[in-house]
């Protein structure tokens, strides 16, 4: 058999090191110019550009918080505002209750992101989630969605059991939300605080009131009285003649009569103006007295929501698409590049020894 003739390379490590160093040379200083441009746009942006944070002040009508007492002199005041909700920043470590609210991420490499995402959909049904929103593609795919706390670690497990764990990272973080909670439970204080001052005043109205108008009648029973008497006395009396005793008496009991008829025609409206002035004070309260109430209403209302807030977990889950390549760099012990190399070096070994590749010499 005829032996295959085999052809010799020669090998320049001299000349190899030459194009290397002049290879280096050359990308460092394209990054010394590409670094240079990019700092001189940095120094180049005008304060204009700039972004400024301004301060913006609320104010509650006047900057304070109205009084719940609406009598002033005896008055209500129209102009009494149910008091603004607002919040403390309370760092103090005498409350040292926990309202843990607990965040969770998840991110798993797929090769079936549409596959993957239907999973976990499934997943997050099965636990008596509810899901917020979803984007899945070919390469990507996103669910968020919230579930109860009870649940989290069966969750878990059950995203965990989707793929390899080298191919699935979670990221699960809490927060103490006690300051919404001293905020929630400060201001229905206040308002609790407001409805019980404004429901004392308008008792207090109402027995001055009735103290009052029983005053007023009792006065115009006497008057009444008087005057019916001098009216009686009047019809009793026979015609006189003119400049008679009689006729004297008669016209002083006539004028007894209408200083009596005045004085309860005043009093009349006086009783009516009492309780048209209270008529107008009770409506004023009691429309103050609902708007607290609906405003303690909405303040249970988040109270309830606070506590539903802190039983559930908002999570996401994120779907990402992996080369073949990519799962051989995450599984394989070593970068799969020199795993090629091996490859490719034992392979030019075979083909030398057939004789199918050149000989390589090197020399300097």
């Amino acid at each position: 058999m005829e032996q295959r003739e085999q052809k010799t390379i020669t090998f320049s490590v001299k000349k190899f090191l030459k194009w290397v160093v002049g290879l280096i040379i050359l990308i460092i200083v394209v990054l010394f110019i590409v670094r240079s441009l990019s700092h001189s746009r940095m120094l180049g942006v005008s304060v204009g550009d700039s972004v400024s944070n301004d301060i913006v002040a609320v104010d509650y009508d006047g900057g304070s918080a109205p009084s719940a007492n609406p009598m002033g002199n005896g008055s209500f005041s129209r102009g009494m505002q149910i008091p603004p909700i607002f919040g403390r920043d309370n760092n103090s470590v005498s409350d040292t209750r926990e309202f843990m609210k607990v965040n969770y991420s998840g991110a798993i490499k797929t090769r079936e992101v549409k596959d993957t995402a239907r999973d976990v959909r499934g997943i997050v049904r099965d636990m008596d989630g509810r899901i917020d929103s979803e984007t899945v593609n070919e390469k990507y795919g996103y669910v968020s969605f919230v579930i109860p706390k009870s649940n989290l670690d069966d969750f878990r497990d059950e995203i965990e059991s989707l793929t390899h764990k080298k191919l699935y990272t979670e990221n699960t973080s809490s927060q103490n939300l006690l300051n919404q909670k001293q905020n929630i439970e400060q201001n229905m204080d206040l308002t609790n605080k407001s409805l019980s001052d404004l429901r004392s005043e308008k008792t207090k109205a109402e027995t001055a009131h009735n103290k009052s108008l029983a005053s007023l009648q009792a006065q115009l029973k006497s008057l009444t009285t008087s005057a019916e008497t001098m009216r009686a006395k009047l019809d009793a009396m026979p015609a006189a003649e003119e400049g008679s005793p009689e006729q004297v008496q008669a016209r002083m009991t006539q004028e007894s009569y209408i200083n009596f008829s005045n004085q309860v025609a005043e009093l009349k409206n006086k009783i009516a103006q009492e309780n048209r002035v209270f008529a107008e004070n009770k409506k004023s309260f009691d429309s103050a007295i609902g708007q607290f109430n609906n405003q303690l209403g909405e303040i249970k209302k988040d109270d309830k929501a606070f506590a539903e807030n802190i039983e559930t977990v908002n999570g996401s889950v994120s779907m990402q698409w992996v080369s073949v390549w990519q799962l051989a760099r995450i599984f394989l012990p070593i970068h799969p590049i020199f795993i090629i190399l091996l490859l490719a070096i034992i392979l030019w070994y075979i083909l030398k020894r057939l004789r199918i590749v050149p000989l390589v010499v090197v020399k300097w």
